[in-house]
């Protein structure tokens, strides 16, 4: 079988799949029609804002999650990838999302300007640089880096190398 599965981070959007070979392509073309065609439902989005909402309550009683935000706050300065707002502030940013916001930052931010795509397995160097042109092709911003192949990868030679990518 095959799988799609998509998460979010504070910045980050994440798509992963696992399919054969011979359908990589159209795993890539549901992934492109999601980021070039979304729908930002506004039933759905009330659905997804109250189950956050249930989660922020939850949190709002959580000691170790109130700590994690403290110890953040107390770290890092507003701006901070790692700076967390607290859980009223989150709230808060919650009740203002609509659909048309999200459509907004969507066409702002969505499009071939800072994706990555990685590719494991049984891919062949073609069908990943084909892969890599339909998004190239159907995404409308910025620009789409081809693949690299494994044998340009720069791998670390031991742990204390990991140090020189950060």
């Amino acid at each position: 079988g095959a799988t799609l599965t998509f998460s979010v981070t504070s910045n980050r959007l994440l798509f992963s799949g696992r399919v054969r070979t011979s359908h990589v392509e159209k795993l890539m073309g549901l992934v492109v029609e999601m980021l070039s065609e979304p729908l930002f439902a506004p039933t759905e989005l009330e659905i997804l804002k109250k189950r956050e909402l249930a989660s922020l309550a939850l949190a709002a009683q959580d000691t170790h999650a109130q700590a994690d935000i403290a110890l953040s706050r107390t770290l890092f300065l507003p701006g901070h990838p790692n700076y967390m707002e607290t859980t009223d502030e989150s709230r808060e940013a919650l009740l203002t999302v609509s659909p048309d916001i999200l459509r907004s930052y969507h066409e702002r931010v969505i499009g071939k300007d800072g994706l990555i795509l990685s590719f494991a397995g049984d891919i062949t160097s073609s069908i990943a640089t084909r892969a890599t042109t339909l998004f190239a092709t159907l995404l409308s911003k910025g620009q789409c880096v081809a693949p690299v192949t494994p044998a340009t990868i720069r791998r670390p030679t031991s742990i204390s190398s990991y140090r020189d990518w950060e």
